[in-house]
């Protein structure tokens, strides 16, 4: 038998992406990974809805000071 027969190129590319490992040896790592990527996610939307709140606050502060400005010059 020629080397790579019998084998599909689906299960040779696994052993090569996986380095041999069976699928229980990577079952943690890869539940490891979600729980980063999830993390990293939550993360991430947490910085967006604190700089939208910020934003918003300085744009309050900013309408009244010139609301203020404006009717001390009227």
């Amino acid at each position: 038998m020629a080397e790579g027969e019998g084998k599909s190129p689906a299960s040779s590319g696994e052993a090569l992406i996986s380095g041999g490992r069976s699928s229980a040896e990577l079952k943690p790592w890869i539940e490891y990974a979600v729980e980063q990527a999830e993390s990293f996610g939550r993360t991430m939307q947490e910085t967006a809805d604190s700089a939208v709140v910020s934003a918003r606050s300085r744009l309050l502060e900013l309408h009244a000071i010139s609301s203020d400005l404006l009717n001390r010059s009227s």
